[in-house]
């Protein structure tokens, strides 16, 4: 996405996170901004034991960068490195219970990709459905057979995806869009 968001632990001990609307720029500004939030962390890059990087859906490019600075910091580091699909980190995110958890993310062609999760009462999140991309309108008759299977549970559509359709997803399903849409 557009976002670029770092977070620091030590163990279960939060040092340092950082959000930064970097655009088109992570080429740029991608290593600057790790550097400069370890440094906040007061983290040196031979310290980390782990990194983990975006793996998409998302922007070709900026997931390519993306996975290129976190192997970069693991060779030099000798940390492991893990991917995490930004679906499922979105639906992991949100703050729901008993919900449909739709993440979205925008594709090429005005499609979007989406994810398909339901949060039980507790909020733990587990797959429910394999992701797809298409476009707005195709999604919406996936999320109708996906709510079949959980009709219980209300919808909520989260990610950038989320902002960019919210008329019609609202239209489909008030209140829907109602969490963070980052």
């Amino acid at each position: 996405t557009e976002h670029g968001e770092i977070a620091v632990y030590d163990g279960d001990q939060l040092l340092a996170h950082r959000i930064e609307t970097i655009g088109h720029s992570h080429t740029q500004r991608l290593t600057p901004f790790i550097r400069e939030t370890l440094a906040e962390a007061s983290i040196d890059p031979a310290e980390l034991r782990w990194i983990a990087s975006d793996l998409g859906p998302g922007s070709f490019t900026g997931t390519r960068v993306g996975l290129a600075t976190a192997k970069g910091f693991a060779l030099v580091s000798g940390a492991q490195l893990l991917g995490a699909s930004s679906l499922a980190a979105l639906a992991h995110a949100a703050p729901a219970r008993k919900a449909l958890m739709v993440p979205l993310v925008g594709a090429g062609r005005r499609d979007l990709y989406a994810g398909f999760y339901r949060k039980d009462t507790r909020g733990t999140t587990k797959l429910l459905a394999s992701p797809r991309v298409d476009t707005p309108a195709k999604l919406l008759e996936a999320v109708r057979e996906a709510l079949a299977l959980i009709p219980d549970h209300v919808v909520r559509f989260v990610g950038p995806g989320a902002g960019r359709e919210q008329a019609m997803l609202e239209a489909a399903y008030p209140m829907s869009t109602a969490l963070s849409f980052r």
